[in-house]
Order: C-alpha cells, then sequence, then structure tokens
C-alpha cells in the first residue's frame, strides 16, 4: 500500500516537472525586447516615438536625453509579436523626421536596434 502512493506520488511530481508547467514554446521566446536607436548621421535626434500600427496618436517621446547626437542609447523595453511604428525627429525639427511603419517586433530576439543612416534611410537589426 505505501509503495502505490510513493509511486503515484512520484508520478504526478515527475508528469508536473516534464511538461505540467514547461511553456509551450520551450521557455524561448521573450515578451518585449529591448529597444536600442543608433544615430550614424551629423544631426542630432530630438525625440523618439514608438506605438502600435494603427494608432492616431504616437504617444510621449522614449529618448530619455535632449538630444542623441552620433552614438547608440538604450531606449527601453518595448512588447513583441505586435506591428509598431517607429518616428524619429531631428534637431532642429525644422530639419524633419523619419519614420517607419508597420515593423513587425516578433519574440525570437531579445533586442532591436534602429540604425538612422540618413533623414531618409534607416535600417533595422536583431540580436
Amino acid at each position: 500500500m505505501i509503495s502505490s502512493r510513493i509511486i503515484l506520488v512520484l508520478a504526478s511530481i515527475s508528469s508536473f516537472i516534464m511538461g505540467g508547467c514547461a511553456p509551450e514554446d520551450g521557455g524561448k521566446k521573450v515578451k518585449s525586447v529591448s529597444f536600442y536607436v543608433s544615430n550614424e548621421t551629423e544631426m542630432s535626434i530630438q525625440n523618439v516615438f514608438v506605438s502600435p500600427s494603427g494608432d492616431v496618436d504616437w504617444g510621449n517621446d522614449k529618448l530619455i536625453l535632449p538630444t542623441l547626437g552620433s552614438g547608440s542609447i538604450y531606449i527601453g523595453e518595448i512588447d513583441c509579436d505586435q506591428i509598431l511604428d517607429f518616428r524619429i525627429d531631428f534637431f532642429p525639427t525644422t530639419l524633419g523626421e523619419h519614420k517607419k511603419y508597420n515593423f513587425n517586433n516578433n519574440c525570437n530576439n531579445s533586442s532591436l536596434t534602429w540604425t538612422i543612416i540618413s533623414i531618409s534611410q534607416s535600417t533595422f537589426s536583431f540580436n
């Protein structure tokens, strides 16, 4: 009688450990990604905005500095598995802005870097 209870308890524990609480994706996906902006232009960036595609409002500026000259900066965590729009404003704002629309931010990577190459050109890279 005792041995059957022990077997039942061990079977319950091993089924819980082997799959009862493991995530379906094997634990490899993340819920958000670290977002960085890299400025390779000779101009300063004044504002960085990220919003879900389709939103009419860009939301709050994500840049924690007054301006970003050449170089890279960590902006913050952004949700993944959604379609996003990105915008930066150059300083002074009379220089213009640069936008990227409908970017699919998937959860397979831990970080995303938006590299601004010029007023009209940029790229995204994952790590």
